[in-house]
């Protein structure tokens, strides 16, 4: 009876949270400073191919969760770290699906990270006098 207890505890401290995280790069930028600011964009994968002129795809970003997934406000400060140590400037939805078995409902999403093509060059220093 102690185990069904234990194992009744232990999924219900599971439900909701995420229970893995993966970063893919696919191309190498340097890092951005900590905190850096992050915009959410809809862009369809279809439309970041070499003819965009406004995204690159750098990588992806996924994770999976039990319970009925969410992105709470961890999970957010977790995603805009791992963007700006990429280097990315924006980040889109590329896939998010659920399944719902007799254990229980569980979530699979994967972020797409972008960086803009167009980076405003760094001004000159002025030469001192």
């Amino acid at each position: 009876m102690r185990s069904f207890f234990f194992a009744a505890a232990c999924v219900t401290l599971a439900a909701c949270t995420t229970v893995s995280f993966n970063v893919t790069r696919q191309a190498l930028y340097p890092a951005r400073k900590a905190g850096c600011d992050i915009e959410w964009v809809n862009v369809p994968a279809s439309l970041l191919g070499p003819q965009n002129s406004e995204w690159e795809l750098i990588g992806n970003i996924s994770y999976g969760q039990v319970g009925e997934g969410g992105l709470d406000e961890a999970l957010k400060k977790r995603v805009e770290a791992e963007i700006c140590k990429m280097g990315g400037d924006a980040v889109s939805l590329g896939l998010s699906s659920q399944n719902q078995t007799f254990n229980g409902t569980g979530t699979a999403t994967i972020l797409m990270v972008l960086r803009s093509k167009v980076q405003t060059a760094p001004k000159p220093k002025a030469e001192q006098l």
